[in-house]
This record gives structure tokens, sequence and C-alpha cells, in this order.
């Protein structure tokens, strides 16, 4: 079994990952995100070179990703000199609900996981 760990609530939807494979010393997950409207899924997520699998780390770091995500949509809304570079962590169809979430509710919830480790 493949270990994986999810995040749900009835604001936001489920976030989670699952360890899909190994990229030579790397482990790889899968992540799915449900926005309550639509499911987006990728297979992206690598952890730095280990030799072990950790779910709640890879959970960690997509929140974070998606954190620049959010902090990037924000920017560039406000910003007269264009877009973010981080517009493009995720598909387009997930700014508006990114936007929703905002930065700081990912960053509070990778900061209550990295307190359970």
């Amino acid at each position: 079994m493949n270990p994986s760990l999810t995040l749900a609530d009835p604001y936001f939807g489920s976030i989670g990952v699952r360890f899909d494979r190994w990229d030579g010393n790397c482990p790889q997950y899968e992540w799915t995100i449900n926005t309550t409207q639509e499911v987006f899924r990728g297979t992206d997520l690598r952890l730095g070179s280990r030799t072990s699998t950790n779910a709640n780390e890879a959970l960690c770091a997509l929140l974070s990703f998606l954190g620049a995500f959010a902090e990037g949509i924000a920017y560039s809304r406000r910003s007269e000199n264009g877009d973010s570079e981080n517009l493009d962590l995720f598909p387009e169809g997930m700014r508006e609900w990114a936007d929703a979430v905002g930065s700081d509710e990912f960053s509070m919830m990778a900061d209550d996981l990295g307190m359970e480790d």
C-alpha cells in the first residue's frame, strides 16, 4: 500500500498526496485537489533524495507550492508590471479556488502539519 495523507474541509474541499513511485532516489507523489467543484491531479511532486517516503512532508511541500501559487495570483492582481512567475505552478482552472483559500491559509495548514511530526 502506498502511504497517503489528505486534508479535507467543507470550505476548501480536499488536498491529498499519495506515494507514486521512486524517481531515482527521490520519492515522487501523486497529488489530488478536489475544490468541491472540480478535481485536479498531478504526479510531479518530488521530495529530495532520501531512503524513505513521508506523506506528511509531501503534503507540506504541496501546501507550500499552493501558497506560492495563491500569492502569485494576488500579486498579479495588484501589480501593474504583469504576472507572477508562480502562476504556472498549477492549472489555470485552480486560480479562483487558490485565491479564495489564500496563501495565509495554506501556510497555516502546513504549519499545523509540521507540528504533528
